[in-house]
């Protein structure tokens, strides 16, 4: 699945806020985190920018000037509660492998990327804000955003269809929602 998928069951913004940036930028973002990001999730911050998918998840965006929806602060601040609070037995960033932020539910489930093997085939885990729960996905955030718009059923994803975390609360009809 690739961000032309995407893009035709989730149409991006006519003004998107923070999404253009060429490779070079995208460089000095991997070399100030020392971390190839994955290629779906350049694609879809230069399609998307800076937003709220589906009225429930927001991925977090380099370049955005909002601590809320900022990549940097909050691979900070989520690192941060997430040793204070000890809940997780994965290792976390800056370790290798280790769990990387960039997205949080309206809810307050945080999304990580479990940085094994090569960044384009990291999968995806979902922590349950105020407990060690997890589910884990073995697909990139395009994929992950297209099967939750979807609601697909099938093999490997009927546990994402079926999240008890995610509760289907996304809405597969919502426009994405620019933000600042």
């Amino acid at each position: 699945m690739n961000i032309a998928e995407l893009i035709s069951i989730l149409p991006p913004p006519a003004n998107p806020n923070c999404n253009h940036m060429n490779a070079d930028e995208w460089g000095a973002i991997e070399k100030k985190i020392e971390l190839t990001l994955p290629n779906s999730f350049k694609s879809y911050i230069n399609v998307y920018g800076t937003g709220i998918v589906g009225d429930y998840i927001c991925i977090f965006n380099p370049l955005s000037t909002n601590p809320k929806t900022n990549f940097f602060y909050n691979l900070e601040m989520i690192i941060r509660a997430e040793r204070e609070t000890g809940d997780l037995t994965l290792p976390l960033f800056p370790s290798n492998p280790g769990l990387v932020p960039f997205a949080t539910t309206y809810d307050g489930h945080t999304l990580f990327w479990h940085t094994i093997g090569m960044s384009d085939n990291w999968p995806i885990v979902v922590k349950e804000v105020r407990s060690e729960n997890t589910e884990e996905y073995q697909m990139n955030i395009v994929e992950f955003l297209i099967r939750i718009l979807q609601k697909s059923e099938f093999s490997q994803f009927d546990k994402l269809t079926h999240s008890r975390l995610l509760k289907n609360y996304v809405d597969g009809n919502a426009p994405f929602q620019v933000l600042d």
